[in-house]
């Protein structure tokens, strides 16, 4: 059986790389003929390459572009990729008999436009989406285009409540909602336990785009009382006492590992707080709402401990083994999804 997985597989973004190896992991266990799609539409490259780079007017933040860059460049190695194409009609000549269209946000459109290849755009292939996300934004100007496209699809799941929303309206059915691929990968096989991971103690690891002033006060006096120091890894904070940049997936793993503490503004974050255990706090914007707070109606945690106005961090030690029949079960619901079973 020749299986194909379609996803936004290298873009410069930990949980997007993570998500992707971990479907193709999983998959590799029982499959022998695995690989990753190596597609992107016109637009998409240029948003992902061309325009990143001309973007900053900051020289710094087009270093750090680069030295990003080049740190995901040796990880992405990793994956095995099909010959890369814009083009639908070459990722139809592969012929693939299964085709995994997920997990991420492959479904929202206002991304890099409406794409059908992500919506049951391989005739010539079995589709089914696993773990699939509209994300922060629909745009129901193309409702009629998703509509016919998720009608291609021979087993639907998604991984949010909203997104089981947006499908139930448009063709009347509730997809199954499963955990990210994240959850079916032993990420500690692959940390990257690297010189600059060994030199740092009782930190503070900060994995967000963006913090409120509110939130950063509370980081730092937390630090502060507790003798911590603050790391930022992958995004610049100037407020943090140490800035990497250049901090590749599987090193990235391993900062999560030793952290102390997780601050965190991001759904993969909040995801490998999860994994790895940690005492995290997660700062809820527009973007990973609908997401992590189906995360947290899976895994039991309440809403109101990030909602409410006193900052906290949520200690999820043992957490992951309550989550652990909801992992078996988003397991077997691919195999059997592959294997044409009767499932729900």
């Amino acid at each position: 059986m020749k299986i194909g997985i379609l996803t936004f597989h290298n873009g410069l973004n930990h949980g997007a790389f993570l998500q992707v190896f971990a479907t193709l992991n999983f998959l590799r266990k029982k499959y022998n003929d695995v690989s990753v799609i190596n597609y992107k539409n016109k637009k998409h490259l240029f948003n992902e390459d061309i325009y990143q780079i001309f973007k900053y007017r900051n020289p710094f933040r087009i270093i750090d572009f680069f030295k990003k860059r080049k740190a995901f460049r040796i990880d992405q190695k990793e994956l095995l990729l099909t010959k890369f194409t814009t083009n639908i009609k070459d990722v139809k000549s592969f012929d693939l008999d299964v085709v995994i269209v997920g997990s991420d946000v492959v479904w929202n459109t206002k991304i890099f436009g409406f794409d059908k290849i992500y919506f049951g755009g391989l005739d010539n292939s079995k589709q089914i989406s696993y773990a699939a996300s509209f994300g922060w934004s629909y745009n129901q100007n193309s409702n009629s285009m998703i509509k016919e496209g998720i009608l291609k699809f021979s087993k639907l799941s998604v991984r949010d409540d909203n997104s089981k929303k947006i499908i139930k309206s448009l063709i009347n059915y509730s997809p199954r909602i499963v955990l990210d691929p994240t959850f079916l990968c032993d990420w500690k096989n692959y940390e990257y336990n690297s010189s600059r991971v060994k030199k740092y103690n009782n930190y503070i690891l900060i994995y967000a785009y963006k913090l409120t002033n509110e939130e950063i006060n509370f980081v730092r006096d937390f630090a502060k009382k507790n003798n911590l120091i603050c790391v930022s890894i992958g995004y610049r904070q100037k407020w943090c006492n140490e800035n990497l940049i250049d901090v590749g997936p599987f090193e990235w793993l391993s900062f999560f590992n030793k952290a102390s503490y997780v601050v965190t503004s991001t759904y993969h974050g909040t995801i490998f707080s999860i994994i790895y255990q940690k005492k995290f706090y997660v700062s809820i914007n527009n973007k990973i709402k609908s997401r992590v707070l189906s995360l947290f109606k899976l895994v039991n945690i309440e809403d109101e401990f990030f909602l409410n106005i006193e900052k906290n961090f949520y200690d999820s030690r043992n957490l992951i083994d309550l989550i652990l029949p909801e992992i078996n079960s988003s397991k077997d619901w691919l195999i059997q999804a592959i294997e044409n079973f009767d499932i729900k």
